[in-house]
């Protein structure tokens, strides 16, 4: 750990002020061993030598009556007292600088994670009026709106507008039906074809179920050049639109009946000795899962679960499905993993069993509707709900609807018409 450094300088100097009496003996190198003999000696008084009196051997001359004085002994010097040599103390120990640990950087505090709001009416961060709201909500769900439209979705509010648009059955279009009497249509002639459906779209007071018929016409794609009937058009038209907010897996097998699939994908020519895989193909690829999430050899079994599929019927005299059993083939089949004697509806229950599945729908609505590129945790959302509901597309668009997300900046005003 590091040190302060002004502070292991202070302490060092304390130190040394504490031992200044041993300062030179330190300066010389002297250990504490040879440091304490040393201060004894230098401590020593030599002892003064011993005066022992002379006595002579010449006799003394008796002077005349003359007393002999008596000699005089010189007066001996103290022998010095000698303190006893003091035990050096040992020399201070160098006190050990205990380093001043390093301040730890505080910590940023982790973050509580932001629950997700699924809902803009727990949560509406828009920043949008609510007459802002109710009109993004009529342009993305429908095809626009009157100035009424408008006044009267302001005045119920924005949960209100929802219901209405996704619950749509009590609302009366009867109008609409009157109007395309009224309009002597001749379905004979593709251009009213194209006109029934426009007056459809903008009269009808049910918005949702025709922008949804559109939406799963640009996914479960026929098209009218080799199909070549009006009627049978008109009739996958209105298949997506009535089954369209239903279970799309009821959809799905409805899909792979109707005429104009059939004819579209070739599925009719599908026959026990000769499969043909377009229409297996497709529905994995283009209706549900998206390349990557199969195998070819998962296309050529389910591929022989939809022989025998065809139609029966004349152009311009109504066409229908017929189920060809000679021609179907009735052997066990490997398909994602499982194994049996699969038939189409089979091969449709086990492919939306995958996740992939739900993710593939529900990313296909929020990009329709809202914006492309959707952020992970709205699609966790809304394939939960897609799965959860047993596939019914009315449960996802009324959570699609309601996501804070469908009203913020970024799905507000963005989507340009062609």
């Amino acid at each position: 750990m590091l040190r302060h450094e002004g502070q292991e300088a202070d302490g060092l100097a304390s130190s040394i002020t504490r031992r200044q009496i041993l300062k030179g003996a330190t300066a010389l190198g002297l250990t504490a061993g040879i440091l304490g003999p040393l201060l004894a000696a230098c401590s020593r008084v030599a002892d003064p030598p011993i005066v022992t009196p002379t006595i002579s051997n010449n006799p003394i001359p008796t002077p005349f009556n003359t007393p002999i004085p008596a000699p005089t002994l010189p007066v001996p010097t103290p022998t010095p007292f000698i303190p006893p040599t003091a035990t050096p103390a040992p020399p201070t120990p160098i006190p050990t600088a205990t380093p001043t640990p390093m301040p730890q950087p505080t910590a940023t505090p982790t973050p509580k994670p932001i629950p997700n709001q699924i809902s803009i009416f727990e949560a509406d961060t828009s920043n949008l009026t609510e007459r802002q709201k109710v009109a993004h909500l009529l342009r993305r769900a429908g095809f626009g709106y009157s100035k009424s439209d408008l006044d009267r979705a302001e005045s119920i509010g924005l949960k209100a507008t929802i219901t209405e648009l996704v619950d749509f059955e009590s609302i009366d279009d009867s109008a609409l039906t009157k109007r395309i009497g009224d309009a002597g249509l001749d379905f004979e002639l593709r251009n009213e074809l194209r006109r029934w459906w426009f007056l459809r779209m903008a009269y009808t007071k049910r918005p949702l179920p025709e922008k949804i018929a559109l939406f799963w016409h640009g996914i479960l794609t026929s098209g009218l050049k080799k199909v070549g009937d009006t009627y049978v058009m008109i009739d996958q038209n209105n298949l997506l639109k009535d089954m369209g907010m239903g279970s799309y897996n009821e959809l799905l097998k409805e899909i792979g009946r109707d005429p104009a699939m059939l004819i579209w994908l070739d599925s009719r020519l599908n026959q026990k000795k000769a499969p043909n895989e377009n229409y297996a193909r497709e529905l994995m690829e283009l209706f549900t899962l998206s390349p990557g999430y199969y195998t070819e050899e998962d296309v050529r079994e389910s591929a022989r679960a939809f022989t025998g599929w065809g139609t029966k019927g004349q152009k311009d005299k109504g066409i229908h499905f017929l189920f060809r059993n000679r021609q179907h083939d009735n052997g066990t089949k490997v398909f994602l993993g499982e194994e049996g004697n699969f038939d189409g509806d089979d091969v449709v229950d086990i492919i939306l069993r995958q996740p992939q599945a739900a993710r593939f729908v529900t990313t296909k609505l929020w990009e329709f509707f809202a914006y492309t590129e959707p952020e992970p945790h709205i699609i966790d959302h809304l394939a939960e709900v897609f799965t959860k509901s047993d596939y019914v597309i009315r449960d996802v668009m009324r959570a699609l609807l309601e996501r804070p997300e469908f009203y913020s900046p970024k799905a507000y005003r963005t989507q340009i018409k062609s």
